[in-house]
């Protein structure tokens, strides 16, 4: 599942939210781990470290809220995989642009 989320400028930090309800609903499951959440920029380089507060995940089925920081003026890509309590792997990828100066 792919979605976009609001446009952020550099100093913004806040949630983004992959909600997987649609996924876990079928199932009548729970997240149980977040096996991966990473952000990478437009050329493909891993930006997790400098994107993406791990310290600040929050796990709240069936959503996973990732908090994000800095940036530079282009196009990210992140990528949510989670792992449930009956042992499914889902996947959620969002695009995320960083613009400078009043949106």
């Amino acid at each position: 599942m792919v979605r976009s989320f609001p446009d952020k400028q550099p100093y913004e930090e806040f949630f983004v939210v992959f909600n997987f309800y649609r996924l876990l609903s079928r199932t009548n499951d729970s997240i149980a781990t977040v096996a991966e959440l990473k952000a990478f920029d437009a050329d493909g380089v891993d930006q997790t470290t400098s994107f993406i507060d791990a310290g600040e995940q929050v796990i709240a089925t069936p959503r996973v809220f990732a908090w994000v920081k800095g940036g530079t003026p282009q196009r990210y890509r992140l990528v949510c995989k989670i792992t449930t309590t009956g042992g499914k792997k889902w996947q959620m990828v969002g695009y995320l642009t960083v613009v400078e100066g009043i949106t």
